[in-house]
Order: structure tokens, then C-alpha cells, then sequence
């Protein structure tokens, strides 16, 4: 599947002539070849070719090219049913799934580290708590650990609520 976005904003290449006229071949064994330009090429039999504008097709004007809507199968996509949405939606994730899972797994990376940092920051905490030779309130390093605590579990949770959003 091939999917040509903006196309109103270039001339259409006379080499691609031969896809907009279905110059497709297929011969006694059953494979698919198509036509473009001089050369002929072997093709996938599921082979689609979606060619998208971002314009509406009746908008006329200065820098906008017009295609050969006669050759087309127009869909409107303002309009369509939900199974040409899912039908793209499938071919643009089966295309950005690579990058997709990778961006996933770097957000569960990042959400279990930040985890660790918070439990690491409370455990601290706890420690200084035990290992107190004195009166909690008569520590005078106390308050300044808790206010770094404080700031780091804040940090944290932001990274954390952040990258679940994300992800």
C-alpha cells in the first residue's frame, strides 16, 4: 500500500500516467505487473494506491494543481464509513508499528524508572528517620532533606504523569 499525501500542491508526474489507467498485467501464473513510464514492474496482487489531497476537490486557485479525478476512485473522507477509516488506519500503523512499539517500550522504560526514583527518594527519607540519634524535630538537617524529597517526588510525579499521557 503507497499513500501520496498533498497532492494538490504538485503536478502530478506524466511518468504515473500508466497507474491512473489501470495498466495493470497479470499473465499465466497468476502475478500482477503494472505498467509505469517505459518499465514494467512485478506487484504485490494486494498493491493499493491511495493518492490524498488536503484540500476539498472543488477549491480552484493559485498554487493548488488539479488531477485527473475521471481516473480515480474519489472517497471522501469527510464522509466515509468507519471501515475506510480502520482500512487506513490499519496501513498507517502496519507502516509506523516499528516506531510506535519503540516509542511504547522506551514509556514503560521511563515510567518504571521513575518509579524506582520516587521508592528510592521515600526510602531515604525513612532511613534518615531511623537513623536519628535524637528528637525528629531537633534534627537540624531534617527539613533540608525533606524539602529536596519534596522537590525530587514532585519532579517524578510530573515525569511520570507526563509520560503516561504519552503513552
Amino acid at each position: 500500500t503507497v499513500l501520496v499525501t498533498h497532492l494538490e500542491q504538485k503536478p502530478l508526474d506524466p511518468i504515473f500516467k500508466g497507474l491512473l489507467q489501470k495498466q495493470f498485467y497479470v499473465n499465466k501464473d497468476g502475478n500482477k505487473f503494472v505498467k509505469v513510464g517505459d518499465v514494467v514492474y512485478s506487484c504485490h496482487p494486494n498493491f493499493c494506491l491511495y493518492l490524498s489531497t488536503s484540500v476539498p476537490l472543488f477549491v480552484k486557485g493559485d498554487g493548488l494543481y488539479n488531477f485527473p479525478l475521471n481516473r480515480l476512485c474519489v472517497i471522501n473522507m469527510a464522509m466515509s464509513d468507519e471501515a475506510i477509516i480502520s482500512r487506513l488506519m490499519y496501513e498507517t500503523m502496519k507502516v509506523e508499528k516499528k516506531e510506535f512499539d519503540g516509542q511504547r517500550r522506551s514509556n514503560e522504560n521511563d515510567i518504571i524508572l521513575h518509579r524506582q526514583r520516587l521508592a528510592r527518594e521515600h526510602e531515604i527519607i525513612r532511613e534518615k528517620t531511623l537513623n536519628l540519634n535524637g528528637p525528629l524535630l531537633e534534627d537540624n538537617t531534617m527539613l533540608d532533606s525533606l524539602k529536596e524529597c519534596k522537590s525530587k517526588v514532585e519532579h517524578n510525579r510530573l515525569v511520570l504523569e507526563e509520560t503516561r499521557y504519552m503513552g
